[in-house]
């Protein structure tokens, strides 16, 4: 566990990621026969509001400890997954690219003078209005385990 996941907040539990970390080994095995044996239900996400540039204030989820560690468990998989389906120029919720690299390869790109403006684009509440029930059906095309597809509805 890095030094940025032992500071992270921690959600409604209020278990932060340290004090998680003592028990280990117990706290997986207890997570995993909840997952495995249908038992696990997410807890509900502490709802935070950090400021924004321009004033406004983003909000943001903190998932429980346990939630994270489980959500890092199944992103695995699908990066494996879908990472080979990524362009090079694609930056976003990537590992080992994210804004910086964008920036930089972007003002190599309007030096070069190929490109006369910019757009900036935030799709505002993009997850709570895509149809969810399409997105499964997108991972269902390329994901034959249906315990683990279950898992990412809940």
């Amino acid at each position: 566990m890095s030094t940025s996941e032992r500071r992270a907040a921690s959600g409604v539990d209020r278990q932060d990621a340290r004090s998680y970390q003592e028990d280990l080994r117990e706290n997986i095995e207890t997570l995993v026969a909840a997952v495995k044996e249908g038992r696990y239900r997410a807890k509900l996400v502490l709802r935070r509001y950090i400021p924004k540039l321009n004033g406004k204030l983003r909000p943001l989820g903190i998932p429980a400890t346990a939630d994270k560690l489980l959500q890092i468990g199944v992103s695995k998989p699908l990066e494996a997954i879908y990472e080979q389906d990524f362009l090079g120029c694609s930056y976003g919720y990537r590992p080992g690219v994210g804004a910086l690299d964008a920036v930089r390869d972007l003002s190599a790109a309007l030096r070069s003078g190929r490109y006369h403006y910019l757009v900036e684009a935030d799709i505002r509440g993009f997850f709570d209005n895509i149809d969810h029930e399409k997105l499964v059906g997108l991972l269902e095309l390329r994901i034959d385990d249906k315990p683990f597809i279950r898992l990412i509805r809940k």
